[in-house]
């Protein structure tokens, strides 16, 4: 490995952590943390089209299985933010292992389609389960995660700064 690929991912890091300092925009800094969030999926996106050189369309959806799970369990049931994305992510897991097992034989343009189908019916899922998804009208009242209370010490994540930083150790922790 060269020197300067060796100081890369470093100076990326640094770079990361010291932008949001030199930010004095609320939108900029939104976009940073949306930037971090969407990094987290095309890490996952990587893995299958990257490294298994099978393409899958279906991240759409499971990202959407996490979201609407998350917001859900927080606004209709009350639960914890940090415990909901927990949950999210394992409802999130579990339709992929649902969905991985039938399609595990698949490949090429068949698990394009396949992916694209669940992706299809997740939409409509989310779109037409008015009761409890609002459907086109959207989910409303979901605010920045709470605060984290550690010991003594307090991360308040309604601060714009702080959630990025959440995000960016998720993205940092799954980049490694």
């Amino acid at each position: 490995m060269k020197t300067s690929s060796k100081l890369l991912y470093p100076a990326l890091l640094i770079a990361a952590v010291a932008v949001p300092f030199f930010v004095e925009s609320d939108y900029v800094m939104h976009t940073l943390i949306m930037s971090a969030i969407y990094a987290l999926l095309t890490m996952g996106l990587n893995i299958i089209t990257g490294f298994a050189g099978q393409l899958s369309l279906g991240h759409a959806a499971f990202f959407g299985v996490g979201a609407y799970a998350s917001a859900l369990l927080t606004l209709k049931m009350g639960m914890n933010f940090f415990l909901s994305m927990s949950c999210a992510a394992g409802m999130a897991w579990v339709m992929g292992v649902m969905l991985g097992f039938p399609a595990l034989k698949l490949r090429g343009p068949y698990l394009v389609i396949c992916t694209i189908g669940f992706v299809q019916i997740m939409h409509e899922v989310f779109l037409n389960w008015i009761s409890l998804t609002r459907g086109p009208m959207g989910i409303v009242g979901i605010e920045y995660p709470p605060t984290l209370t550690l010991g003594s010490w307090t991360i308040d994540f309604s601060i714009p700064l702080n959630y990025y930083f959440l995000v960016l150790v998720f993205a940092v922790v799954t980049f490694a």
